[in-house]
């Protein structure tokens, strides 16, 4: 960063040239000071000795979207439970798994077929899981059940190097872990008061987190749930350092002025 010092500085007289340079020294000093290296440290502490937080499984809503497979010896059984051209997909994507997912209803039911309706909301992914091994034990022999959150996604805006929608493919994922998969949080970004929003019984909430503390891992949003949003705010200096060339050409004029005054005086 530059400070462009006005050439005609010397022409000043030296009540005015005085009054000149100090404007001028606690503008640099205003903007070497504005970055505070503690203020881009993570978890900034000496005693690291913490115990781990305790993960809380996530409890599936309406309008999720669950990727079910179920799997037997009989060929037959397979083909009833395949979504149509699901063996012609050779790159799985999340876009895929989300056309071939089953969508929970507002009654908190999915659909399956052969098994019927099913209650899958207020159960985690794993308790669900469990629940329909046992309804597809009771008509199919020797079948194996996976399912999984497809739209398990996290958004990041804000002063990160790639703000956008990250899909998660890991339960217990941190908001650490999300945010290096945004590439990290820029020099300019504010590590200190850090915003989520999180849906909670269709109720929206704003939780503030300070990634610079070691508090942050005792934070109901230290672990990303789906649809959550990170919003990482700009620190104060990223604004005065944009409006550098503003302050530089507001110094430049005033002493422009001031020498202007100086010649008319002396006539």
């Amino acid at each position: 960063m530059r400070i462009l010092i006005n050439k005609n500085c010397h022409l000043l007289p030296s009540k005015y040239k005085k009054s000149y340079l100090l404007s001028l020294m606690f503008l640099a000093i205003m903007v070497m000071s504005c970055a505070r290296h503690d203020k881009l440290l993570y978890l900034n502490t000496e005693d690291f000795n913490v115990s781990n937080p305790l993960y809380t499984e996530y409890v599936l809503k309406p309008n999720d979207a669950l990727y079910i497979r179920i799997v037997s010896a009989d060929e037959r059984v397979n083909n009833l439970f395949k979504p149509v051209a699901e063996d012609r997909i050779y790159n799985v994507s999340e876009s895929n798994l989300y056309l071939f997912s089953y969508l929970i209803s507002n009654d908190s039911m999915i659909a399956l077929p052969i098994i019927g309706k099913i209650n899958a909301a207020g159960l985690t992914v794993i308790d669900f899981e469990s629940k329909l091994q046992e309804a597809v034990n009771e008509v199919v022999n020797e079948a194996f059940v996976t399912v999984r959150l497809v739209n398990y996604n996290v958004t990041v805006i804000g002063e990160v190097a790639r703000p956008g929608t990250i899909p998660i493919y890991q339960p217990n994922s941190t908001i650490f872990d999300v945010l290096a998969k945004a590439g990290d949080i820029l020099n300019s970004g504010n590590r200190n008061e850090i915003s989520v929003l999180r849906e909670e019984d269709n109720v929206l909430t704003k939780y503030k987190i300070d990634l610079g503390s070691i508090d942050a891992i005792k934070s109901p949003v230290y672990y990303s749930y789906p649809n959550d949003v990170i919003i990482v705010k700009p620190l104060k200096y990223k604004t005065i350092r944009e409006n550098i060339p503003l302050y530089s050409l507001l110094l430049s004029t005033i002493t422009t002025f001031l020498l202007v005054l100086n010649v008319i005086n002396k006539k």
